[in-house]
């Protein structure tokens, strides 16, 4: 039996991290870019497992308590796509 992960269920159980795609569901963004252009601005919390972006939920909690709406709208604004 191995003991390697093979899911982000099996990281976000064990260890609390989840993964780019989750975080941005999680904050309500609408596409990767806005979350990869928080992470290149370092305005957001994250980690790094090997060359993967990974996230706490408890972290992006408390980034977003102390965004607004507007804020968070105005992330989204500067990530669209003309």
């Amino acid at each position: 039996m191995s003991n390697k992960l093979t899911s982000n269920g099996g990281l976000e159980f064990l260890y609390g991290w989840i993964d780019a795609h989750a975080a941005m569901t999680h904050l309500g963004l609408g596409s990767l870019s806005a979350l990869y252009s928080l992470i290149r601005e370092h305005r957001l919390p994250f980690g790094r497992i090997g060359r993967h972006y990974r996230f706490r939920r408890a972290d992006l909690d408390e980034w977003a308590a102390v965004r607004t709406p507007e804020t968070m709208r105005q992330i989204e604004r500067a990530n669209r796509r003309p």
